[in-house]
C-alpha cells in the first residue's frame, strides 16, 4: 500500500504563497484608495530591503530568512494596489466623471 502524503496547499502550488498578498493589495487598495506616491515610494522601500537582505553574508541570510519572506510579501501587496490604482478608471482624465458636476 502507498503512503499518502498529506502536503500543505503552498508545497504542491507554491504560486498561491505570493497570489495571497497579491490579492490583499487588490482588496487594500480598492477598499482603502491609497495615493499613487505613498504606493510608489512603498514598494521601493520594500525593494529597497528586499536587495539589502540580499547583500547580507550566506549564514545571516538564512538566519533571516523569514524577514525576506515579510519583505517579499510586503512588495507583492504593493504591487497589487499599484495594479489596481493603474487600472482604476477614475484616475483617467477622461473619466466622464471628471467632467459631471451636480
Amino acid at each position: 500500500m502507498s503512503k499518502q502524503l498529506d502536503l500543505p496547499v503552498w508545497k504542491t502550488a507554491p504560486f498561491i504563497r505570493l497570489l495571497l498578498p497579491l490579492m490583499a493589495g487588490i482588496v487594500i487598495q480598492f477598499y482603502q484608495q491609497t495615493p499613487l506616491d505613498i504606493c510608489i515610494v512603498a514598494i521601493a522601500g520594500f525593494l529597497l530591503a528586499y536587495l539589502l537582505v540580499m547583500l547580507l553574508p550566506l549564514s545571516l541570510k538564512f538566519k533571516l530568512r523569514w524577514l525576506q519572506g515579510i519583505i517579499l510579501n510586503l512588495l507583492m501587496a504593493g504591487m497589487g494596489m499599484l495594479f489596481t490604482w493603474q487600472n482604476d478608471v477614475r484616475h483617467n482624465p477622461q473619466w466622464f466623471g471628471n467632467f459631471h458636476h451636480d
